[in-house]
């Protein structure tokens, strides 16, 4: 556990966690590289410049696309949406055939019930792709929000906000957990207190540097700490 702070006096007093999935709290596995390259070849040939997409995660390409399309040919702007988000849907689902929960994620979320300290999954993975690997997930936690089910996904803090007015926790009040420092950046940009795990995509290095309070082996590590 690394923090220049005793992680035990940042997490003190938090009522709610907001957790990331993919990396946090399972592994999938996505090849997100593959399916950045189909949602390109795919904008390509509906004409889109790469220039207008440059440096954008996938979600946010599609986005893009969809906006710079909208100029030309709303129909088909819609049209490159919906092919693209179905390709995409299709990617997240196969890889979830093969993912699993990480050890101690359901010892986690059940020992935090215990203490009365609230749980929200997010993610921006569709809740299908979830649903195969956490079936009972809506069981486990207080609130599921998978990016089918709200207009703000991360990296829009919006995600994290909305899942905390659910549970009727303030930001101050709250830590965001995740892999990424996409995740970090977020629980910053909404308010909340930040912790990074090492089981994802993102170094530790690069999850100090986005801002994380805490780094943690994994999500379950967490529970000593609370």
């Amino acid at each position: 556990m690394e923090s220049a702070l005793d992680p035990r006096d940042i997490l003190n007093g938090i009522d709610a966690a907001v957790f990331d999935f993919d990396g946090t709290l399972a592994v999938l596995n996505i090849d997100f590289p593959a399916m950045r390259g189909a949602v390109g070849k795919l904008a390509a040939e509906a004409g889109i410049p790469p220039e207008a997409l440059d440096g954008l995660f996938v979600l946010e390409t599609i986005e893009a696309g969809r906006a710079w399309l909208t100029g030309k040919s709303p129909d088909r702007a819609l049209s490159f949406q919906r092919e693209a988000m179905s390709l995409v849907t299709g990617i997240e689902i196969e890889a979830a055939r093969y993912g699993s929960l990480i050890a101690g994620v359901r010892e986690l979320l059940e020992g935090m019930k215990k203490r009365e300290i609230r749980r929200a999954i997010i993610t921006r993975n569709c809740g299908a792709a979830v649903a195969l690997v956490f079936p009972d997930i809506a069981d486990c936690c207080d609130v599921f929000l998978p990016r089918d089910e709200t207009e703000r996904v991360k990296p829009d803090p919006g995600h994290v906000l909305e899942s905390l007015s659910r549970m009727g926790i303030t930001p101050a009040r709250a830590v965001v957990v995740g892999d990424h420092p996409m995740d970090i950046r977020t629980g910053r940009e909404a308010g909340t207190r930040t912790v990074g795990v090492l089981t994802g995509s993102g170094k530790r290095e690069e999850l100090l540097r986005a801002g994380a309070d805490i780094i943690v082996p994994s999500a379950p590590d967490l529970l000593q700490l609370l």
